[in-house]
């Protein structure tokens, strides 16, 4: 009997490794899909959505580019006025006094007419010697110079002759000379608005004839 036990011992001991064994390998198989699970990332869930094309409304127009505002033109500068000094009563001097009639001439002349009208004395036009009060410049404005001709800088003189009235009032305008025609209105509407503190002979206003120059020059 012992002998028996002796001889079964060792293969009762061979068969509990290779059920340990057996068993062992089992919970290896078994547990490999669980370590791969736990090991690896979890995947993203993936969404399909179905879209109608029918129904899906057209992309907005690009908006539109705005254009800029024209830019405004240049303004032309306006046409520089013509200087013209106030007349002294020098210069009167000689306006009153004949020239030569000529552009060479002093800055004014006059032609010194008859007596006007029936011969009155008080229609008369008198020198300046013959006044007891001499005449005074109280506004001369410039004329302007023709924006055609300054632009392309020319220049020019007129010659106006004009009487001055009782009331200091220029009338009676004409250009004399000029070296264009396009100078002689300008300076014909600047004489027309120049006003005189007219000369008096026995306190009482008479009026004089001039003759002045009237130069464009830039």
């Amino acid at each position: 009997m012992e002998t028996i036990t002796k001889c079964l011992k060792p293969l009762l001991q061979q068969a509990i490794n290779i059920g340990m064994g057996a068993g062992l390998t089992f919970a290896f198989f078994m547990l490999l899909p669980i370590l791969q699970v736990i090991t690896q990332p979890p995947e993203k869930d993936l969404t399909i959505r179905t879209v109608d094309v029918a129904n899906v409304p057209p992309p907005p127009p690009p908006p539109m580019e705005e254009e800029p505002p024209p830019e405004p033109e240049p303004e032309e500068p306006p046409p520089p006025a013509v200087d013209a000094a106030p007349l002294d009563l020098s210069q009167l001097e000689l306006a009153l006094n004949p020239g030569d009639g000529g552009f060479g001439g002093g800055d004014f002349s006059v032609d010194i007419g008859a007596v006007a009208g029936n011969g009155n004395e008080v229609d008369a036009i008198f020198s300046l010697s013959d006044l007891d009060q001499k005449p005074r410049v109280v506004y001369q404005p410039a004329p302007v110079y023709p924006p055609e001709l300054a632009r392309k800088g020319m220049q020019g003189t007129v010659y106006v002759l004009f009487l001055v009235d009782k009331n200091g009032r220029t009338k009676d305008l004409k250009v004399q000379k000029s070296t264009h025609p396009a100078f002689n209105n300008p300076a014909l509407k600047a004489v027309k608005q120049w006003k005189f503190e007219p000369g008096k002979r026995k306190g009482k206003p008479v009026q004089f004839r001039m003759r002045v120059p009237i130069t464009f020059q830039k």
